[in-house]
């Protein structure tokens, strides 16, 4: 018996086949049995995820949807609660870091900073804000965004960043609060050092400024991770599974560090 049959997910940015973090959560959310909704700005992307997640027996539908965009997120969202009738996960982990990192923040380009909130805490507020009138009226669901490990420790060059999800940490909690007497849980899981796009980015950018070649630069990183390796999108992907399973009935408001103890609790 899967955890997950009958259960409808949402998960943005989740369009990086084999690779990126909302790809793991959308993969890991199947295998136990829910439905899932890919939503991405790529719409070929979002069809691959897709295609991934019916190939282990599930349903999946793909929506091309920038999530700061509450028009588009909102449609998409009321498309799926028409095909199925609810939703009871919702996943926001679409997010970005490109040109903010690692930079100080005086030679952060205005349009760059106006892009870095508007996803990564514009996005997360859409998808709330879409989801919770449908979840108020199933008197259920859970919501799960993704933040950070630099959101709970500062690391120099990637101050802007943090800061956008440090504001997910806290406006997680507070929506926790808001939609409890709802039994809604809302929680966030932090990632660590996760070889996707965003390191692969980060790599390049450490190396210039190191010397390094960017394997070296990578291994740099995971070196100061205590169990000393890096994480994998699946092992985001079971967090979010945990969180969403009746044995997190009782857990809300909380930010879940995966991150093989680089970061404090």
């Amino acid at each position: 018996m899967k955890w997950f049959e009958g259960k409808v997910a949402i998960v943005t940015g989740a369009g990086v086949r084999g690779k990126g973090i909302g790809w793991g959560i959308c993969m890991a959310l199947a295998k136990e049995g829910a439905d899932v909704a890919v939503l991405d700005m790529n719409e070929q992307l979002a069809e691959d995820t897709a295609a991934d997640v019916r190939s282990v027996g599930q349903n999946s539908w793909a929506y091309q949807v920038d999530v700061t965009n509450y028009g588009e997120f909102k449609k998409a969202v009321d498309d799926i609660i028409a095909k199925r009738g609810k939703v009871d996960f919702m996943c926001n982990n679409a997010g970005i870091i490109e040109k903010s990192a690692p930079i100080a923040i005086w030679e952060l380009d205005e349009a760059d900073f106006d892009r870095l909130v508007a996803v990564n805490i514009k996005g997360v507020w859409n998808g709330c804000r879409a989801v919770a009138p449908q979840m108020i009226k199933q008197k259920s669901g859970k919501i799960i965004n993704t933040s950070s490990m630099v959101s709970k420790a500062a690391f120099p060059g990637l101050t802007t960043y943090s800061a956008t999800k440090g504001f997910v940490n806290l406006f997680t909690q507070g929506l926790a609060l808001e939609l409890g007497e709802h039994n809604i849980n809302v929680n966030a899981v932090a990632p660590g050092i996760v070889l996707t796009d965003v390191w692969d980015y980060l790599s390049d950018q450490f190396a210039e400024q190191t010397e390094k070649n960017p394997k070296e630069a990578f291994k740099s990183f995971t070196d100061t991770i205590p169990l000393k390796r890096p994480q994998t999108p699946e092992d985001i992907g079971a967090m979010v599974v945990f969180l969403c399973s009746d044995d997190a009935k009782n857990i809300t408001g909380q930010c879940m560090a995966v991150c093989g103890g680089k970061t404090p609790i």
